[in-house]
């Protein structure tokens, strides 16, 4: 699966002149939106030094209604003594624009994803369709702790329960309980700072299935370097063993958050039928259409692209379509493809600008380009020609229309090239 980045400029509403002075210039060289007012994705508040800081994230709950928040703690201070579903924290140590960005990224891509599951399902409704039976897996589901045995952990593990905590004894006994669902979060204990997890780290933010998973890692003993390393390779949050009751309870939220968008990710995938209703990894013609319709409706950014498919010395119908299943699977479940001719596909991306539709339609013609189709000796290889455009406000005609002209014209182009 191509993993989800970011579809387009993302605009952040900062709480607090605190936040304000400390993240506007780091946020705007990433690459964000900070906007003085208006409509924005994404909620921030550093909240380090607050004097209380149960009552000051309150606050920035309700100011930030009906954003997703981000709120910035220090390494040094305690956590809050609720963990809150809506709200992700991040601890740093000092300021670090890099985990926080990922953070925002990934807040405001669940969010994506839910309000296409609505729209999905809207356009199902509009096209007589059942939107289908939706999953959800356990959201209290328990926390694993990966660590090397240490007498000092005993008299801290002993107080926890049983039902939130598991402590599975490898790293290959971890992964299972977590590629099996059998647990929503992983701690990884450092002991005495050795760094020698870092890969099982690096293994799960490498799996489409996982990359999500909350992490924390606890350690007595936090230098800057060892700090730098954990978030920069992905960790969520960072705390010493004493927090490790409170840190269960932020870890429980994060698990939370992460089953339900792993059920909105599969409901999305499992809502693509054909016109006549049957599960299919392409939609149907008059699906794709009435999704687009909805989406303008609301205003929101979307983005085309379009794949034509050649195959070389003499491939069937069936190459093309097997083809066509790949890159369906490729795609991440906000977007929506369909085969509106034989040889040509092309994708709807809600809530993306041309450069994120660009890369998309890049990395798929590389995908089809670098697979053989059928089977040997008879394999087929295709070569395949793309082309993105901003369709923000087209119809799925005129967005097809304003595609054709755009792969002709890479045609005109690579002819006078050549000449």
């Amino acid at each position: 699966m191509i993993r989800p980045r970011q579809r387009a400029t993302i605009s952040v509403r900062l709480i607090g002149s605190q936040t304000d002075h400390r993240w506007r210039a780091p946020l705007l060289a990433e690459g964000f939106a900070v906007p003085a007012g208006g409509p924005a994705e994404c909620a921030l508040a550093d909240l380090r030094g607050a004097e209380n800081l149960d009552t000051a994230l309150a606050e920035a709950r309700r100011i930030a209604l009906p954003l997703p928040l981000c709120v910035v703690l220090s390494l040094d201070e305690p956590l809050p003594r609720e963990g809150h579903r809506d709200v992700v924290l991040v601890r740093l140590d000092r300021d670090r624009t890099e985990p926080l960005a990922a953070a925002i990224r990934s807040s405001v891509a669940a969010m994506h994803e839910a309000h296409a599951l609505s729209v999905r399902s809207r356009a199902l409704a509009a096209c007589g369709l059942p939107l289908g039976s939706i999953h959800w897996p356990d959201l209290d589901a328990p926390a694993v702790m990966l660590a090397e045995p240490d007498r000092d952990l005993l008299p801290i593990l002993k107080g926890l329960p049983c039902e939130k905590l598991v402590t599975p004894l490898s790293s290959s006994h971890t992964l299972r309980l977590l590629e099996n669902q059998n647990a929503g979060a992983l701690i990884i204990h450092l002991g005495r700072g050795n760094e020698h997890r870092l890969p099982v780290l690096k293994l799960i933010r490498r799996q489409s299935d996982l990359a999500e998973l909350p992490v924390a890692v606890v350690c007595e003993e936090w230098t800057e370097e060892l700090t730098a390393s954990w978030l920069q390779h992905g960790a969520d949050l960072l705390g010493r063993p004493s927090e490790l009751p409170r840190l269960l309870e932020t870890l429980q939220a994060g698990t939370s958050r992460y089953t339900v968008r792993q059920a909105v990710t599969q409901s999305l995938t499992n809502s693509v039928v054909t016109d006549e209703g049957h599960p299919s990894p392409i939609a149907g013609q008059r699906l794709f259409d009435q999704v687009v319709a909805e989406h303008r409706a609301l205003g929101d950014r979307m983005a085309f692209g379009v794949i034509e498919l050649h195959p070389e010395g003499g491939g069937s119908e069936h190459d093309v379509s097997e083809a066509g299943v790949y890159m369906a699977m490729a795609l991440t479940g906000a977007n929506l493809i369909c085969r509106p001719r034989p040889s040509v596909f092309v994708v709807a991306m809600p809530y993306a600008d041309k450069y994120y539709a660009g890369r998309t339609i890049r990395t798929l013609k590389t995908l089809i380009e670098d697979l053989k189709f059928g089977q040997e000796p008879d394999s087929v290889l295709i070569s395949a020609k793309s082309a993105a455009i901003d369709g923000t406000g087209l119809t799925p005609k005129e967005a097809i229309s304003e595609l054709r002209t755009t792969l002709l014209q890479q045609v005109v182009d690579e002819t006078l090239a050549l000449a």
